[in-house]
């Protein structure tokens, strides 16, 4: 899996919902959002963002540089891998 440094992810829609404010499930990588009642996957590989942006899902990506909190939304359904 190639690591998500420096991540850059396009989003046909960014999520201002907070990560740690998401409801937990039973599996630690997966969240729900009770404002759109939609599952939030944790993703912490380019292979994962490119799957769920393939099935439609919105999906979490780690902090990094000086960010506090996870970004979230759903990236565009043709997304592709960055050059």
């Amino acid at each position: 899996m190639t690591p998500i440094a420096n991540c850059k992810v396009e989003f046909a829609f960014q999520c201002p919902k907070l990560w740690s404010k998401l409801k937990k499930t039973k599996v630690s990588d997966i969240r729900f959002c009770e404002i759109c009642s939609r599952n939030v996957h944790l993703c912490n590989s380019w292979e994962e963002i490119w799957h769920h942006a393939k099935e439609g899902n919105c999906i979490a990506i780690p902090p990094h540089d000086n960010q506090r909190e996870h970004l979230m939304g759903e990236p565009p359904p043709s997304y592709s891998y960055p050059a």
